[in-house]
């Protein structure tokens, strides 16, 4: 089994991403998950982080305080699935931009869906951002929820 795992964190550490430190984080926020899903998760995060160009533990902080790494997370304000996607938001906002729909049940049935959706939506906030903290924008736009936010995400380090 450990060859195995050796053999996937080769296949996928192609961004020179140490897998085994996003393994790490996960597990440190979230000690629940069994080791074949830290791992999935942590090949997932980082193949979505590869193809839209965004930092894998960026991601994998972003979801800590997110969801703490819960499948089934949900907030009061709408957002839900691991990666704590506004449905209503983003549908809207695919729309605008003439991407692909989103598919909100997809989104907490398959975690490399959403993660791969989180990774878009972070690579369309990015593009949208001159602020250094530009991830910040994908949980508020308010200054003041923004630095809650930011403290938070620092929190797990």
């Amino acid at each position: 089994m450990n060859n195995l795992i050796v053999s996937i964190h080769l296949l996928f550490n192609v961004n020179n991403v140490d897998l085994t430190k996003i393994e790490k984080y996960i597990t440190r926020v979230n000690p629940r998950h069994n080791k074949t899903t830290v791992t999935n998760l942590a090949i997932n995060i980082n193949k979505s982080a590869i193809k839209w160009e965004i930092d894998p533990m960026i991601m994998t902080r972003l979801i800590a305080a997110e969801s703490h790494f819960k499948f089934g997370a949900k907030s009061n304000t709408g957002d839900f699935s691991l990666v704590q996607i506004n449905c209503k938001i983003w549908t809207k906002e695919f729309r605008n931009l003439r991407r692909r729909k989103l598919d909100c049940i997809r989104l907490v049935k398959d975690p490399a869906y959403a993660l791969d959706r989180m990774a878009e939506i972070l690579s369309i906030v990015k593009k949208r951002s001159i602020n250094k903290y530009w991830y910040l924008g994908y949980h508020s736009n308010t200054k003041k929820l923004r630095l809650k936010y930011l403290k938070n995400i620092r929190k797990n380090d």
